[in-house]
């Protein structure tokens, strides 16, 4: 196996790649990601064991972002707006309810049933 496919392999380096763009996209800065995910400015973009707190949290994010993105066709500038301001079925504004785990996952099952049901295809 070439060292590049396996470093694309790592579910820690996959997600240090994903969750800033994730927040990039939300239109969350760096210190807000630090905070939301858990983890010091200066350990933004390094590897995170998904399997830790702050892996979880960073799944959550990533998800958030993924939902949203689907819902909107990628309208980032729609998907910011929707953070930012208050919102009924979260029951407040969502970029501050993900300051906490408990909210991160709760505006994460919105969006996502938002979305609908998930299409399989066994």
């Amino acid at each position: 196996m070439e060292h590049g496919a396996a470093s694309r392999s790592d579910p820690a380096k996959v997600l240090a790649k994903a969750y800033p763009r994730a927040a990039a996209k939300l239109g969350l800065t760096e210190t807000e990601t630090a905070a939301i995910i858990g983890l010091d400015e200066a350990e933004l973009g390094q590897p995170v064991d998904p399997n830790s707190g702050s892996g979880q949290k960073a799944l959550w994010l990533v998800a958030i972002a993924t939902s949203l993105y689907a819902l909107t066709g990628g309208d980032e500038k729609w998907m910011r707006t929707w953070l930012r301001n208050h919102n009924k079925l979260t029951g407040g504004i969502p970029a501050e309810q993900i300051k906490s785990a408990a909210g991160l996952a709760r505006v994460a099952r919105t969006v996502d049933a938002l979305r609908g049901p998930t299409r399989r295809w066994d």
